[in-house]
């Protein structure tokens, strides 16, 4: 079996994970020669890019695990405030599971532009205005009044957040060592697990109390990762050399059968994590046998473990492997 140092079957697009993996190692393309020495060149990318520069990478990590929380955090809030939103502008029921799905429209769609787009302009950029674009969607959606600006307001988010996981992808792929690739996403992992345990205990409250002021807090305190993200970005690699190979297109990547496992896989988890994410929290709103103040208690329980559980597997990969 392939073995895919920097895969994991979390809210990571597959897709993205699985470009940069052929692009690394270009035997890949060649579907009649297995690829039994990625790790081989996985290390390769790591090593020019450490080179290039003696920055260490822990504080970009870090900060990369931070973009991920921000991100979770923003793309849940609107659901754990969902049926004061729904009271407080009046909208149907149809109208709120709309909200709920808009961003998802956006944010699947773009997935399929933004690989492209951070190979080409590279990660850092890339997420710099990824970050910037879904903070002032959040600040805005405390000031609109309506369905429709509240709808377009999600869209936007989800072109804004499609940025996270391509970008963390990438620069994980060039500056993190092979031997450390296992913690550096489950960095990631814990990121995005520490973002809904916060939307459903901190973010949640805020709101629920403060309705617009909760959006345009959160969102002013997300625009406080860019400079601290300007400082402590790791260097740009080193351009290509003439001859390098071309990127790998998305008939390449189709034609893996690593590729259809790892997505069936991320579907069925997905379907369950957005079920939680999304639609729980304003269910729990109604609900006689399990209120919200006992749903946020294990909604935030249940995320820690999950985000403490995923720092451990790390360490272990780490030490063991």
């Amino acid at each position: 079996m392939w073995r895919i140092p920097f895969l994991f079957l979390g809210q990571k697009p597959i897709l993205t994970c699985v470009r940069q993996t052929v692009k690394n190692c270009p035997s890949i393309a060649n579907p009649a020669r297995p690829a039994d020495n990625l790790a081989q060149c996985s290390s390769a990318s790591s090593a020019n890019s450490n080179a290039s520069g003696k920055t260490s990478f822990t504080p970009a990590l870090i900060l990369l695990g931070l973009a991920v929380v921000i991100n979770y955090v923003d793309r849940g809030n609107l659901s754990m405030a969902g049926t004061i939103v729904q009271r407080e502008l009046k909208l149907s029921s149809a109208q709120l599971g709309l909200l709920f799905s808009a961003f998802f429209y956006t944010y699947m769609a773009m997935q399929f532009v933004i690989g492209r787009v951070v190979d080409r302009f590279g990660a850092n950029p890339v997420l710099t205005a990824g970050l910037f674009v879904w903070s002032l969607a959040t600040v805005a959606t405390g000031f609109v009044g309506g369905f429709i600006g509240l709808l377009a307001l999600r869209l936007l988010l989800g072109i804004g957040e499609s940025v996270a996981f391509p970008c963390t992808s990438k620069l994980i792929a060039q500056n993190a060592r092979p031997e450390n690739l296992g913690v550096a996403n489950a960095v990631i992992t814990a990121g995005l697990k520490f973002g809904p345990a916060i939307g459903a205990f901190g973010a949640g409250m805020l709101i629920a109390n403060t309705v617009g002021y909760g959006f345009l807090w959160m969102g002013i305190a997300s625009l406080f990762w860019i400079p601290a993200w300007l400082r402590w970005k790791p260097a740009p690699p080193a351009p290509p050399t003439r001859g390098a190979p071309p990127l790998i297109g998305y008939v390449a990547i189709f034609k893996q059968r690593y590729f259809w496992g790892c997505s069936a896989g991320h579907f069925c988890f997905n379907y369950l994590s957005y079920f939680l994410l999304t639609w729980l929290p304003s269910s729990s709103e109604t609900s006689v046998i399990f209120p919200s103040r006992r749903f946020t208690k294990a909604a935030t329980a249940f995320y820690l473990v999950d985000a403490a559980s995923a720092l451990f597997t790390g360490w272990v990969l780490r030490s063991f492997d």
